[in-house]
């Protein structure tokens, strides 16, 4: 059970089962696995919000550099 945990095992059920427990591990990983896909759902909306943002910034650091160099230009 030891090494199994370690090389990534998350649960583990010793015999002879008993269906309470059964049911009640199954739960908690319906439940885990639930909970990381909304982890990754989240990530992956703050990741694209974040890339968005990135190009504003830099559309407004483009505008305003050009800005700058027609000031330039007219004087």
């Amino acid at each position: 059970a030891v090494n199994c945990l370690r090389t990534g095992a998350t649960d583990y059920l010793t015999k002879p089962f008993r269906a309470g427990e059964v049911e009640a591990r199954i739960g908690q990983a319906l439940e885990t696995r639930r909970l990381r896909l909304e982890l990754d759902g989240y990530r992956r909306h703050l990741e694209e919000r974040v890339a968005e943002q990135a190009e504003k910034l830099a559309e407004l650091f483009l505008t305003g550099v050009q800005a700058l160099v027609r000031a330039l230009e007219v004087k």
